[in-house]
């Protein structure tokens, strides 16, 4: 057969036989897609920030995207998510604002070798707003929770480093002045503690630069607290003897500090108030200064008197105690008269060295 001859039966009844060639075609593609199927993953949405603009605002809505993978039942069986890779890049945005970007899908080597191969989005695009990048130097803050043990108290707290270097949109940034770390918790602390924490991941959008942990101090000491003691009595000392004090002891009001502990078995026979009355030679009235003395670890604040008034007078025969000196006798013009052991009437004479 010459090549005319098959030309003109290629080309005899052209448009039937090109119809059913597309038919043929159709066919097979059909068939093709009815043997395919179809697999479904859930994959984080990564941002692509290279360039000078980051996240403005929370994409949390969009964290996650749904993947649809469609192809030969052979191949889908070792497809999983860890070969798929999704992405939002601004890095090519230089204006701040809102945008819509596209779900840019990136597979694995071994993912693109597979034919045929289908790969969907969903959402295949992304509004976002973005805004400049902004670094800053912000302090850093102690978070504790929890209550010192009875009897002691917070008294003060540190971080070192003091200060961390933080990266994110210009309007986060600019109005952030500190930061704070993870828990440091004291409950029940008898004694100043020191942990090393994290620092608190409060906002998704700022990054921290190259700071794994901080070291927070905590100081705690024993509390501080007062009390008052009322009415204690004075104790009168060194009074010579044949006088005595008229009325009432004087009583004092004292007030002092320490630690609450201290103070909570603190009693007023622990307290020594005292008055010295050592001056007083006669009878009368006076006006006596106390002295207050308190253990070493309590402080005396104040006292409600300084002196105190006291009456002495001189004791009565009948409180004088057995054993006194005989009493004196009136000496007379002869000499003296008076009683002399042994003798049974009084005598009277002089006394003879």
């Amino acid at each position: 057969m010459s090549i005319k001859q098959f030309l003109e039966r290629i080309l005899q009844n052209w448009p039937v036989k090109i119809i059913c060639f597309v038919l043929g075609i159709m066919i097979y593609f059909f068939h093709q897609l009815s043997s395919l199927e179809r697999k479904t993953f859930t994959v984080p949405l990564e941002i692509k920030d290279d360039g000078m603009m980051v996240p403005g605002g929370s994409w949390d809505k969009y964290r996650y995207v749904r993947i649809t993978v469609r192809g030969m039942r052979d191949q889908l069986a070792s497809v999983s998510e860890n070969d798929f890779r999704t992405y939002l890049d601004i890095s090519y945005q230089t204006h701040e604002g809102e945008f819509v970007f596209p779900v840019i899908v990136q597979p694995s080597e071994r993912i693109m070798l597979m034919e045929p191969l289908e790969i969907r989005t969903n959402p295949e695009s992304v509004p976002l707003a973005v805004e400049k990048r902004a670094v800053k130097f912000v302090g850093i803050r102690p978070s504790i929770s929890g209550s010192p043990a009875y009897g002691y108290e917070q008294a003060g707290s540190s971080v070192t480093p003091s200060t961390v270097r933080i990266e994110g949109p210009r309007s986060l940034v600019e109005g952030t002045s500190f930061v704070y770390t993870d828990e440091v918790s004291v409950q029940n602390a008898s004694t100043s503690l020191e942990s090393r924490v994290g620092i608190l991941d409060s906002n998704k959008l700022i990054t921290f630069d190259s700071v794994d942990s901080v070291r927070v101090t905590v100081v705690i000491r024993p509390e501080g607290s007062s009390k008052e003691f009322a009415l204690i009595p004075v104790a009168l000392r060194n009074l010579r003897s044949g006088l005595e004090i008229q009325g009432e002891a004087p009583v004092v009001t004292l007030a002092v500090t320490g630690d609450l502990l201290v103070l909570d078995s603190l009693t007023p026979e622990m307290l020594s108030v005292t008055a010295d009355c050592g001056g007083i030679t006669e009878p009368g009235e006076y006006s006596v200064s106390v002295r207050v003395s308190v253990p070493l670890n309590v402080t005396l604040v104040s006292q409600s008197v300084d002196t105190v008034p006291v009456t002495v007078t001189r004791k009565s025969r009948a409180h004088e105690p057995s054993g006194a000196s005989e009493p004196v006798l009136p000496e007379t013009e002869e000499g003296f008269q008076g009683f002399v052991p042994g003798a049974e009437e009084p005598v009277s004479g002089l006394w003879q060295a």
